[in-house]
């Protein structure tokens, strides 16, 4: 057995694995929330939207419902 584990694979145990398919979720904003923020944006509020997502997934949340800076997240 090798001395340093990141070199160590057994070939035995993966040549069992078989590929299945993969996972996706999606989660859409809740209806109305884009008509909201456009509302309160008009009204001159300052949105800003707080998530732990990843940063593409929430400029794409973001964009999709119409967040000013969302292009350009430097800008808010």
């Amino acid at each position: 057995m090798p001395n340093n584990t990141t070199d160590y694979v057994d070939k035995d145990k993966s040549a069992h694995l078989v590929f299945a398919g993969f996972v996706a979720m999606y989660d859409p904003p809740r209806k109305g929330v884009a008509d909201a923020v456009a509302h309160l944006q008009r009204g001159g509020v300052q949105v800003i939207m707080i998530t732990g997502d990843g940063e593409e997934t929430a400029l794409s949340i973001a964009k999709s419902l119409g967040l000013r800076g969302a292009s350009n997240p430097n800008a808010a």
